[in-house]
């Protein structure tokens, strides 16, 4: 689970919309979600990069 979706309460989660057609979008939490990650969550590695100077190798 996102350590976003970890901390929050229930009631934010409600709050969810289409954002275009290929993505949905929780607005009260600054997410969103590509619905191809959810198809095929191996194209998509959990990986964050904090700022432009971090390396992801």
């Amino acid at each position: 689970m996102s350590p976003v979706f970890a901390r929050e309460k229930g009631y934010v989660f409600l709050n969810v919309q289409m954002s275009g057609n290929d993505a949905i979008e929780w607005p009260d939490l600054d997410v969103d979600l590509e619905i191809d990650s959810l198809k095929h969550p191996e194209r998509y590695p959990l990986i964050m990069k904090r700022n432009q100077l971090d390396y992801i190798g």
